[in-house]
């Protein structure tokens, strides 16, 4: 039995899960960006239907690889501009969670990604909410520790209404910290969302064979975050003799297309796409570039890391809870093309620690995160009979 199927084959049977007094055996799980059912929160939601919580999925269409609970259609907009669908939202999610308070039951909510975490802490009507148990899990606050932005204060106020805050990452566990009034919400770091994808059966030998020059890749949306134009410049700055590789989909690519022209290095620059399993790119791979601005807590980075990959990143929040002290972290003195063109040169001719590298990424694999999830709510739901692993 893997380390998973014993996670989720505990007694959960015990004791009945309640809120407030009254039985919980229904959670809403809402995200704004359907893609984040599939990529990270399946192994979530197996550990809430083994708690004998009933799943609902609500998003804009339907997960391609959960067939766990049943799926509510919600019109969520990427953009908070989008003032019509944020009142279409607003109120479908009232609809729903209204529907699922009969006076006799609690319902649990669980929140994911900005836009619906900040709509669904409004939907709940006044007068369930001593019967609805709100949680969040922050996949990357758009605000630092100690900034007074917009994101920050609307997050403040809505902490008031919510019960249970998960983060991932220890700037965003101080600032939810300062929010927390009179106990609430409850604050709990998970180990990110969790690592899910083996990336070290394919032999590095075996892939390597053939292969004339280092092989860089990079990991992520082709959008602006994730400074995609800044690899390729850097890459061609740096002189070295062999292939970036992109592995994402975004609107970027045709201007990207572009620079590698422009840059002279079109014939040694690859836009692979969006590619489920990494094994293969990952054992070929002689470092990662991983360029953003701004992070949650990078799964990508993580799976570099499990490979036994140097990384060149930027010390950002999200990215140093992972790299920290580590000797194959090599960090750009600036976003200077220069500057990471150097960094790029040290990663691809250094003798990686590969168990170092691999002991730290476990740390953040899908069963840690998944086991400190559900201790969290059992702690939240007081369920203290429950046999918790």
């Amino acid at each position: 039995m893997s380390t998973m199927q014993e996670l989720l084959a505990t007694d959960s049977s015990t004791t009945e899960l309640s809120w407030n007094g009254k039985p919980l055996s229904e959670v809403l799980v809402v995200a704004s960006v359907p893609i984040f059912f599939d990529w990270f929160l399946g192994p979530h939601i197996a550990m809430l239907k083994d708690l004998d919580l009933a799943p609902t999925i609500m998003t804009n269409t339907k997960p391609e690889r959960i067939s766990i609970g049943t799926f509510v259609k919600a019109p969520f907009a990427r953009s908070p501009k989008d003032v019509p669908a944020l009142l279409r939202s607003l109120l479908a999610l009232r609809r729903e969670i209204a529907k699922r308070c009969t006076g006799d039951n609690a319902l649990m909510i669980h929140l994911h990604t900005p836009l619906a975490a900040t709509l669904g802490r409004i939907a709940v009507p006044a007068k369930y909410r001593d019967d609805v148990c709100v949680v969040y899990t922050a996949h990357g606050f758009h605000f630092l520790p100690g900034e007074n932005t917009p994101f920050a204060r609307i997050e403040r106020v809505l902490a008031k209404r919510t019960d249970l805050l998960m983060t991932m990452n220890s700037d965003d566990t101080s600032s939810a910290e300062s929010f927390t009034s009179e106990g609430r919400p409850k604050v709990v770091e998970l180990p990110g969302i969790g690592c899910q994808r083996a990336v070290s059966s394919v032999s590095k030998k075996e892939s390597n064979a053939e292969k004339q020059g280092p092989t860089i890749i990079a990991v992520g949306m082709l959008e602006n975050n994730k400074r995609p134009q800044l690899a390729i410049q850097s890459f061609a700055a740096s002189g070295v003799d062999g292939t970036l590789k992109f592995f994402g989909e975004g609107p970027l690519l045709a201007e990207l297309q572009q620079l590698c022209i422009d840059e002279g290095v079109e014939d040694r620059v690859e836009f692979v796409g969006f590619v489920s399993d990494l094994r293969a790119a990952y054992a070929e791979a002689d470092c990662m570039l991983f360029l953003s601005g701004r992070e949650g807590l990078p799964m990508a980075v993580v799976e570099g890391v499990a490979a036994g990959l140097p990384v060149v990143a930027f010390d950002i929040r999200g990215v140093r809870d992972i790299l920290r002290n580590l000797d194959d972290w090599f960090q750009p003195k600036s976003i200077d093309p220069a500057d990471v063109a150097k960094a790029i040169n040290e990663a691809v001719t250094c003798s990686p620690n590969v168990d170092q590298l691999t002991e730290r990424a476990s740390r953040f694999s899908v069963e840690a995160s998944v086991k400190t999830h559900r201790s969290a709510l059992l702690d939240l739901l007081g369920a203290t009979g429950r046999n918790d692993p």
